[in-house]
């Protein structure tokens, strides 16, 4: 169904088609359409983001991203946040640029036009305009990390930069001039946008990396490059630069439909349908238009070969660095066309990331960078010549080569944790790109007076000055064993990297009394409602079960005493010793020294299995004991003893015993031994010999022997045998009792008596009268709360003691709970990033964590306890297990893909998911928060040269704006330009003319 913001575009597309239909038969009528079809899709902008402003949740995108609690100045760039959003701003910016350059001609618009119909198309199959029915109070939550002032600036140049270069590269193939100024604007603004995206992954994420190739990131770079290859062909290719310009639209389209698949696990928007394939084809018919464009203009790439044999530098550095371009932006698109088209095909792929990601494109994109800045010297200083420009170059690389092999014989360490190999690539690079950007300061001072060469060596300048700032920051940054890691307990102080101390004042908790709705769109729909689903109904298959068994023993027990001794024995958990056959309770009872006279000593040796019989009066002699409880487990069930641990025991015998002589002996008369309420009649006892056997005055000592009784036990008024059996179950009750989660549910009556009938469990997972089931089984349906609290903050107070004073600042931790439901988490860790000359201290700040007896693969952090701790008493018993259920799968749901990818863990993973479910529960019911005892979790680190990462690009899209404003007059590319030529050679003395410096 269609929410009525999708009218007004459907109104403006047919304008679009209409003035299309015009330009296809010639007929001027089409201007005049053109700019009516502009105004619709301007107006239809417009009226689209009034739903996101109200916060209207029956459209599609603004239930997705966003929620009642969104402030009012977020809510404008939720519109952008979405993959269906997102492309209706494309659509958008592409069709003021298709106005802006409608002086292109008829061929223009055959072209344009359609790849605007094409991205609205996109924009409608996925979701923009989608109605949700039975209008929504509140939506599903903006992504945690999107919740950020840095959503405005990111997407909006991102998507600007990409609409503008798509469409203006359209122009340029078709060699109209004015393209040049909206490239250039495009260019700039997707540097920015590039540069925005590297800072907000590096003050979010919060381990200090601005670039992990993630698949969205590297398509962003593809567009750069490929939009960069572009303006360097021109002095080389002068009646041919146009045949690069649909590599430009070909690689927008790419990256669109990269964002819009399962290539990237941070930005994602969805799964591949027929609107990201409608992207995927025009990417590939704009590059089968940009081969053409290469075959038809081949010949004419021969005025290459005639410009270097010039011998120039400034063409052979221009040649260089379009070389090291192009090999670099075919080598990106073709890693990320491979596995589109396997997505597009329904197959599974990926692209390198992260630490593959590193291995994969370094070794192949870090020479042509190299060789990149070493071609920009030899334009910026042609007018020097050959001579000088090579020993500048020569003596630059030898001290950089020089450098390198310091750095691989360790005398030269510039990261001191990373690998010599990248001390080695650091030290080569930095001198190269240091001389590079000194080569352009150069050149902007001799050439002062030219506004168009300002903005040339100004892009050159900031390129150079981001290598550098990558050399010098990229190893920091990546790696986290540069982190000083500590914990800050409030009311203490630490030192950081740097000399200044941090001191934690104080903190507190806030939660939202705004709501978000975690149930409506996910029920049968997401992977964390299915594993919450498998985690209850293990819980009523498994567990529900053994409570019930427990209930019944404990109902027994009350009727036969021995079984309620043993039984209450065992919850004390007081064990001495256990294995899988036996285990041995303390009964914490003294009993005194006693002798008895014994008939018969029978010695059994254990290791030969020989026995001996000692006859006659034979005295017995007991030390201080205690009376300790067995319970085995045998063929027939589980057998009971009351024993005795004693101290010391001694006989009457002139028999050489040994360590290996287990004794039985026979008593005269039976012996009374009481042992707290437990009254034993021993007839003889069996003595385990547990230390050395000694001789003393005569008798044989065994030290710290366990003696046996053997005779009967009476509890109450009760007489059994001692040595006999209880019920079979016996041993699985205590088994139980000893699980720290199940003995945690038997002291909370009100829980335990939910959980121990499983159908009130069931009733969790058990769709009403009349519901739809999407799987079969409704495998996914948990009856959860529709509407949740949205977010808890972690308000922390810090102060900073350093040299110049102290001073005060306050920043927030935030949980957003639908995070986990969601299935990409919700905790957002606070990062700080003073910069102290051309390096920052990075500073994340964490909440404590609470490891868990479930699993060593888990550790629940302070926020999403506390949050919890705080959710769970405004429900009943059965929506708080539903909560606990979910939150524990979307916490977990990292460790679980994990288990599910091993089919010997596989197995287990409905256990680990019952376990995890009730741990988190109980943990969050009395949880109280560990900041004041542990401490919340720094982690500090200095990461030198990171600020020239900003400086660059923005130098880059300054040059590049003041680009555009010198190519504001529309020209045809190759038109001659014979006065601008003798201008030149006035000023320079060289035949190299003014158009050729147009990179």
């Amino acid at each position: 169904m269609l929410h009525w913001t999708g009218y007004p575009p459907l109104i403006a597309a047919l304008a679009y088609a209409y003035a299309w239909y015009l330009a296809l038969r010639k007929d001027e009528k089409y201007k005049k359409v053109l700019a009516v079809a502009t105004a619709l899709l301007t107006i239809s902008w417009l009226l689209y983001i009034i739903p996101f402003v109200t916060l209207d949740f029956s459209l599609h995108e603004v239930y997705w991203n966003s929620s009642e609690g969104l402030p009012l100045w977020m809510r404008v760039a939720t519109s952008w946040s979405g993959g269906g959003g997102s492309l209706f701003l494309f659509t958008f910016i592409a069709g003021l640029t298709i106005y802006f350059l409608r002086g292109a001609g008829r061929e223009f618009l055959l072209i344009a036009i359609p790849v605007l119909l094409i991205a609205l198309f996109a924009a409608y199959m996925n979701d923009a305009f989608t109605l949700i029915p039975g209008h929504p109070v509140t939506g599903a939550g903006l992504n945690p990390l999107l919740k950020s002032p840095w959503l405005y600036p990111h997407p909006l140049s991102t998507f600007s930069g990409y609409a503008i270069l798509a469409i203006s590269a359209i122009a340029l193939a078709l060699g109209y001039k004015r393209g040049r100024a909206s490239f250039n604007v495009g260019w700039a603004l997707l540097t920015i946008g590039i540069m925005l995206g590297a800072y907000w992954s590096y003050e979010t994420f919060g381990w200090g990396g601005y670039w992990a190739w993630d698949p969205v990131e590297t398509s962003e770079l593809l567009v750069w490059l490929t939009s960069t290859v572009y303006p360097h062909t021109v002095p080389l290719l002068t009646l041919a630069a146009e045949s690069f310009a649909p590599l430009i639209t070909s690689s927008v389209f790419l990256a669109m439909f990269v964002t819009r698949t399962g290539l990237s696990p941070l930005h994602s928007f969805a799964g591949a349908n027929m609107g990201s394939l409608s992207l995927f084809l025009t990417a590939i018919a704009f590059l089968i238009w940009w081969l053409k464009k290469i075959a038809d203009n081949f010949d004419k790439f021969s005025e290459i070969i005639t410009k270097l044999k010039e011998k120039k530098p400034y063409y052979v550095g221009t040649f260089l660095g379009f070389t090291a371009l192009f090999i670099a932006a075919i080598f990106v698109y073709a890693t990320l066309f491979v596995p589109s088209v396997l997505i597009a095909l329904g197959k599974s792929a990926s692209v390198p990331q992260m630490s593959s990601g590193i291995k994969y494109f370094h070794p192949v994109l870090y020479p042509l960078l190299i060789v990149m800045l070493l071609a920009l010297p030899m334009i910026f200083l042609n007018d020097l010549g050959w001579r000088a420009i090579l020993t500048f170059e020569i003596s630059v690389i030898l001290l950089a080569a020089s450098m390198a092999i310091a750095a691989l014989k360790g005398t030269l360490t510039l990261a001191y944790l990373s690998p010599k190999t990248t001390n080695a690539m650091m030290a080569f690079g930095i001198p190269i790109a240091t001389f590079t950007a000194i080569t352009a300061l150069y050149y902007i001072y001799k050439r002062y007076k030219l506004i168009r060469d300002w903005g040339i060596t100004l892009v050159h300048f900031g390129m150079a000055i981001t290598a550098l700032g990558i050399f010098l920051s990229g190893t920091y940054a990546f790696n986290n064993s540069y982190f000083f890691s500590f914990h800050l307990v409030p009311g203490t102080q630490h030192k950081l990297p740097n000399g200044m101390e941090l001191k934690l004042l104080s903190y507190h908790y806030k939660l939202s009394d705004s709501l978000v709705d975690i149930k409506s769109r996910y029920i049968e729909r997401t992977p964390v409602y299915f594993y919450g689903w498998l985690a209850l109904k293990t819980i009523a298959n498994d567990l529900s079960p053994y409570l019930e068994f427990v209930y019944k023993m404990n109902q027994t027990a009350n009727k036969e005493p021995l079984l309620k001794l043993i039984l209450r024995t065992a919850e004390k958990d007081n064990v001495l010793f256990q294995n899988q056959g036996m285990v041995v309770y303390n009964l914490t009872t003294k009993v005194n020294p006693f002798s008895a006279n014994a008939t018969e000593i029978k010695v059994t040796n254990v290791m030969n299995n020989k026995t001996k019989v000692l006859k006659g009066h034979l005295k017995v002699m007991v030390g201080p004991s205690r009376g300790v409880l067995y319970l085995t487990v045998g063929k027939q069930g589980t057998r009971y003893f009351f024993a005795l641990s004693v101290s010391g025991f001694a006989i009457e015998a002139n028999e050489n015993l040994t360590t290996h002589d287990v004794l039985y002996v026979k008593l005269e008369k039976p012996v009374n031994i009481t042992m707290g309420k437990v009254n034993i009649t021993a007839k003889g006892f069996t003595v385990y010999p547990m230390g050395n056997v000694l001789k003393v005055h005569g008798l044989t000592s065994y030290v710290l022997a366990l003696l046996v009784p053997d005779g009967t036990v009476k509890v109450g008024n009760k007489a059994y045998p001692n040595g006999g059996l209880v019920t079979a179950n016996v041993f699985a009750y205590i088994s139980g009792l000893r699980d720290p989660i199940v003995s945690t549910i038997l002291r909370d009556k009100q829980l335990y008596a939910f959980l121990r009938n499983p159908k009130n469990v069931e009733a969790l997972i058990t769709p009403p009268k009349g519901y739809k089931c999407l799987h079969p089984g409704c495998e996914g349906y948990v009856n959860a709360p529709r509407y949740v609290p949205e977010t808890i903050k972690l308000q922390l107070n810090f102060q900073v003691i350093s040299k110049g004073g102290i001073s005060d600042f306050n920043v927030p931790i935030r949980y957003e709970a639908y995070g986990e439901i969601q299935g990409i988490h919700g905790l957002v860790p606070k990062v700080v990033h003073p910069s102290y000359g051309f390096s920052d201290l990075y500073v994340a700040l964490n909440p404590p964590v609470v490891n868990s007896r479930v699993s060593q693969m888990i550790s629940y952090h302070d926020l999403l306890l506390m949050y919890m701790h705080k959710v769970l008493p405004k429900y009943k018993i059965p929506q708080r297990l539903a909560l606990a259920a979910l939150f524990a799968a979307g916490y977990n749901i990292n460790v679980i893909k994990q288990w599910t990818n091993n089919p010997q863990m596989a197995q287990h993973l409905p256990t680990l998911l019952e376990l995890a479910t009730l741990e988190l529960y109980l943990l969050s019911k009395d949880y109280h928060s560990h900041i004041s005892t542990e401490g919340l979790y720094v982690q500090a680190k200095v990461i030198p040269g990171v600020p020239l990462v900003w400086i660059g690009p923005i130098t880059m899209a300054l040059g590049a704006l003041i680009g555009a404003f010198a190519y504001k007059r529309p020209r045809l590319i190759g038109q001659k330009e014979t006065t601008v030529a003798v201008r030149e050679k006035k000023l320079e003395g060289t035949v190299v003319t003014r158009r050729s410096h147009r990179i």
